[in-house]
């Protein structure tokens, strides 16, 4: 059973259901692998909401990139590593890198829900 806002009718209900499972599909296996895989967005790293939100988007960040590297698995397999250990670097790169902003006038991340 599904909750839609589309009306459903004789000539458009295989394709609501071809698209409901595509999305499910992409919903299910994307936060399976930030659940389960190698981000464990399942343990809290802050109290703060923001913040909570900023990790999650990076999260999101780095997960859209390991994907694209698994779409380019064989220059990956050219680098010796696993994708396991390319996130790990893409992880570190993105949690270690410092970034000098004080050139900038303003400068502002928002981040709303």
């Amino acid at each position: 059973m599904w909750i839609t806002s589309f009306k459903i009718t004789e000539k458009n209900k295989k394709e609501l259901v071809y698209y409901g499972r595509q999305r499910w599909k992409i919903e299910n296996e994307g936060f399976n692998m930030q659940k389960n895989g190698t981000f464990d967005i399942e343990h809290i790293y802050s109290k703060n909401y923001n913040a909570m939100k900023v990790h999650y988007f990076f999260i999101q960040f780095a997960h859209t990139i390991r994907q694209l590297l698994e779409k380019g698995l064989k220059y990956v397999k050219e680098l010796k590593m696993s994708i396991k250990e390319v996130s790990a670097l893409i992880t570190q790169a993105l949690t270690t890198t410092i970034t000098n902003l004080t050139g900038y006038k303003q400068i502002q991340l928002r981040f709303s829900s």
